[in-house]
């Protein structure tokens, strides 16, 4: 059972488009930017404060039969193991975001 996706498998293996409609799937995916920002202001003080590093979380989000997302947990400092070439590939895609984020190539 496969249970992470890339954003762009997850919207071919699951036509949500087509039984929901454009504006629901972006009513969704609007809830779980809100989702992301409203955990990590809850936790804020207890979030690392150094700009010389910086911490990766994990979400976990469930989408119901309705789209409603659902929080399930937050990892601190996910495993960055792959499990499947799925996984791999989506979490060569994280740190490849991660290293444009910092610009690496500045420094």
């Amino acid at each position: 059972y496969q249970s992470k996706y890339i954003l762009k498998e997850l919207m071919i293996k699951y036509p949500f488009h087509s039984r929901f409609g454009k504006e629901e799937v972006s009513k969704c995916f609007s809830k779980i930017q809100d989702l992301v920002v409203r955990t990590l202001q809850g936790a804020q003080k207890l979030i690392m404060n150094d700009k010389h590093c910086f911490e990766l979380y994990g979400l976990d989000v469930l989408l119901d039969e309705n789209l409603k997302p659902w929080l399930l947990e937050v990892n601190g400092s996910p495993s960055m193991t792959a499990n499947t070439e799925q996984d791999a590939q989506l979490k060569c895609n994280l740190l490849d975001d991660v290293f444009t984020i910092l610009d690496l190539e500045k420094m």
